[in-house]
């Protein structure tokens, strides 16, 4: 099942929308995780992956960019398909202005689950529910306070 997050940042949408699309930067909020991309800015086709490590166990989490609108000064919307062996699933994101000026709202809706034993996928979906709610609920503080501190990348990423 799916998990919506919903945070009012206090930093502009288009300062919010590049600290949420420096997919390279996610490493800095996410433990444990270093990140590697495609090169060139991101869209649609777009790749980038998550390498989480652990002493000896690593997860690569490969995520290809599905949708990518920015909306100039007012946010946009991106959303990915997880192609890893190990977790499935989708994500989409979107920046827009708060009700507040300088302000802005940050939708993240997220789905992961196995991609091996679907059978047990009844068992172990309330608790990777929770885990996915816990743990991007901390990626969007974490980039959320990027943002706020002014600490956001000045422009599109590039490169592995």
């Amino acid at each position: 099942m799916a998990t919506t997050i919903r945070r009012v940042v206090r930093a502009d949408p288009a300062r919010v929308w590049r600290t949420f699309t420096d997919f390279g930067g996610y490493g800095r909020v996410i433990p444990l995780t270093r990140m590697s991309h495609d090169a060139g800015p991101p869209r649609v086709g777009w790749l980038f992956t998550g390498h989480t490590t652990l002493g000896p166990i690593r997860l690569d989490d490969p995520m290809r960019l599905t949708e990518f609108a920015p909306r100039g000064p007012d946010g946009g919307l991106f959303a990915v398909q997880k192609e890893g062996g190990v977790l499935g699933g989708w994500a989409r994101v979107e920046v827009r202005p708060g009700s507040e000026p300088g302000t802005s709202v940050v939708i993240w809706t997220e789905e992961i689950r196995p991609v091996r034993g679907r059978r047990l996928a009844p068992l172990v979906g309330p608790p990777a529910d929770l885990a996915t709610r816990v743990l991007f609920s901390r990626a969007l503080a974490g980039l959320s306070a990027l943002a706020e501190s002014g600490d956001a990348p000045p422009s599109t990423p590039s490169g592995r």
